[in-house]
């Protein structure tokens, strides 16, 4: 039997413990979640990853 998920979320923080809980919670909530930690590995695992919806921390360091 396969499972559906709810869908792809990026999570992207500097704060990476609060990044980690946040995919926590989401994960266990059926969503594939991929973390970034920084504006240039989000804008990189945007692309790669084409998620269905980006969780955006404001103020990144290096780019926002």
């Amino acid at each position: 039997m396969t499972v559906a998920t709810a869908g792809r979320v990026l999570v992207v923080d500097d704060e990476q413990p609060l990044a980690r809980l946040v995919g926590e919670y989401l994960t266990r909530d059926g969503f594939t979640v991929n973390l970034a930690f920084d504006g240039s590995e989000a804008v990189r695992a945007a692309r790669e990853q084409s998620p269905d919806v980006v969780v955006l921390d404001l103020g990144l360091p290096g780019l926002d």
